[in-house]
């Protein structure tokens, strides 16, 4: 696999910590401190729209869930609901926000505005920046996903008061 070395790291025989060093020392003689921020704006508009929709899907999917599956006592654990729903809206979050990773991704990596970088990747990719990634973001996504509703959930039912045990929802 080729690759450019924009910032001339030497990499052959080096460990990654001191790779990692080199990089944060070059990005900031080469662009001082909004170095580190370059694809801030992108970033917030990727994760705005993906972290809002993550969770209207989330309960959602919860809601259809509960609807159509035998969830509790008699049927199917609520964590493993869940984490399905948590799993579901991953993916469902990837596919309609892959778009704006795209972009955010190339805004980084590329060093271009935002609107420039969003014009050149349709001349280039055209439809082909709905699936550019997806299967590794979905992946991410799901992993992520999982991991942070199991660990939320879990919070959440140790932390209910003994008075409020028998109304929520296990």
């Amino acid at each position: 696999m080729s690759y450019v070395n924009q910032l001339g790291i030497q990499t052959e025989g080096r460990s990654k910590g001191q790779i990692a060093k080199d990089i944060t020392v070059a990005i900031y003689r080469k662009d001082g401190m909004k170095g580190y921020y370059r694809g801030y704006l992108a970033a917030i508009c990727t994760y705005v729209p993906s972290s809002a929709s993550w969770w209207t899907f989330y309960q959602l999917f919860q809601d259809v869930a509960g609807a159509l599956l035998p969830v509790g006592d008699e049927g199917i654990p609520n964590t493993v609901v869940q984490c399905g729903c948590a799993m579901s809206s991953g993916v469902t979050t990837s596919i309609m926000t892959n778009p704006l990773d795209l972009v955010k991704t190339r805004v980084q990596v590329q060093r271009r505005p935002f609107f420039e970088t969003a014009v050149r990747l349709w001349r280039q990719e055209r439809l082909r920046i709905f699936s550019k990634g997806l299967t590794a973001r979905m992946t991410s996504s799901v992993i992520y996903s999982v991991a942070i509703i199991f660990g939320y959930e879990t919070v959440k039912k140790y932390s209910v008061l003994e008075e409020y045990k028998d109304k929520v929802l296990w």
